[in-house]
């Protein structure tokens, strides 16, 4: 079975922004306020999470940047 991740991008929001931001500063990619709301300092943080995992660095989170997050956590 296969999960399917909502893609998140500027001006998401909701929970799944929620996880997103919460997952990328328990790795040390600082967000600012975990709210839901996919603002300015998640994209940034998205972006340095992007550039870190060697993958195309776009400010979405798309399949490929869900699937490096959840490479992580399931390592750590």
């Amino acid at each position: 079975h296969e999960l399917i991740l909502p893609v998140l991008r500027y001006g998401s929001k909701g929970v799944a922004v929620k996880l997103w931001q919460t997952l990328l500063t328990m790795r040390n990619f600082h967000c600012g306020e975990i709210d839901g709301d996919f603002g300015a300092l998640t994209q940034a943080a998205v972006n340095k999470f992007q550039q870190w995992a060697k993958i195309a660095v776009d400010g979405v989170v798309g399949k490929d940047t869900w699937t490096e997050l959840l490479k992580i956590e399931r390592i750590g």
